[in-house]
């Protein structure tokens, strides 16, 4: 659900970097539930019977639902548009950086005061113009 409305907001940007600026925007705002989904993250990895159910349920997700790695693909092909054809490994390798991303500016976020800046929207500047820039060089 949280993927659906945010895809609706992200129609109305235009540019690559608004997109992902409204993304860890969100995020800021968000702080609490980032650590939640931290912690279904880590439960995912773990082996235990609830980590295998939780895995389970995102391979079985329906056709009307939207995780991040799908939102993250639809920016992707929105940006690129249709002239270029990524390869399966060229957008699994986006997807996945872009996600690294905006999990590693989340860790950030949640992390110690005193190994923060001053200023998050530096760092926020900083992810949203490398990320534009590894996607351009797909062009």
């Amino acid at each position: 659900e949280v993927t659906e409305l945010l895809d609706n907001r992200l129609a109305k940007k235009q540019s690559l970097y608004d997109k992902i600026e409204m993304i860890m925007l969100d995020m800021e705002k968000h702080k609490k539930e980032i650590v939640c989904a931290f912690k279904v993250l880590y439960i995912m990895m773990d082996n235990s019977a609830v980590g295998r159910k939780i895995r389970q349920h995102f391979y079985d997700k329906r056709d009307y639902d939207m995780v991040l790695f799908d939102l993250v693909e639809k920016i992707i092909r929105e940006e690129l548009g249709q002239q270029v054809q990524l390869s399966e490994e060229d957008s699994l390798y986006l997807v996945m950086s872009i996600a690294s991303r905006l999990m590693i500016y989340a860790l950030y976020l949640n992390g110690d005061e005193a190994c923060r800046l001053s200023e998050d929207s530096i760092m926020r500047e900083r992810l949203c113009m490398e990320i534009c820039k590894e996607v351009g060089e797909y062009r």
